[in-house]
């Protein structure tokens, strides 16, 4: 396993309210770092730039959060031709949370919007909330087209069911492609 080490914890304030960006060790499994491992000398651990914002879950921090990732990407490697994909992507995953996540609760909870950049090789984004899980909407206020965007601008998208509860969106975008 390849061990990725990000720097420590900032506060960010974004658009006038507080959010939390952090940055943190991340272990990540190998299958995801294979080609990085190889072509990492032996004893070298990749160096890779981590962010990490919390958000509430209201339409107004989406666009404040894309903005906040996006600039990171771009501040850590993120080739331009890429920035538009993530850019979509990411305002795609974060409004899905805030208008499917929290439909059944009185108050909105949170989301959390994670980039992991390897320069030259990788970008790794993952929407996170705290909300009811992903299930079929027979009165979605969408066309339902979000995920299906998604998959066409990332090389990889998994859906995850966290344990304790919410739902995960990790995308996977090679920045070594011409």
């Amino acid at each position: 396993m390849v061990a990725l080490v990000c720097p420590a914890v900032v506060l960010v304030v974004l658009g006038g309210r507080r959010h939390h960006r952090k940055s943190k060790a991340v272990q990540r499994p190998a299958w995801r770092y294979d080609e990085v491992a190889e072509s990492t000398p032996q004893g070298n651990a990749p160096s890779v730039a981590c962010a990490t914002w919390s958000i509430p879950a209201e339409a107004e921090e989406v666009a404040v959060v894309r903005h906040a990732a996006v600039q990171f990407a771009r501040t850590n490697g993120v080739p331009d031709r890429l920035l538009n994909d993530l850019h979509l992507a990411i305002s795609e995953a974060v409004t899905n949370a805030v208008v499917h996540a929290f439909r059944s609760q009185e108050q909105t909870g949170n989301i959390t919007v994670s980039v992991h950049v390897l320069p030259g090789r990788i970008a790794e984004v993952t929407v996170r909330d705290d909300g009811i899980g992903m299930s079929r909407r027979s009165d979605s206020p969408g066309l339902g087209l979000g995920l299906a965007l998604i998959a066409s601008v990332a090389d990889q998208v998994e859906h995850r069911s966290p344990r304790d509860g919410g739902f995960e969106l990790w995308m996977y975008f090679r920045l070594d492609v011409t």
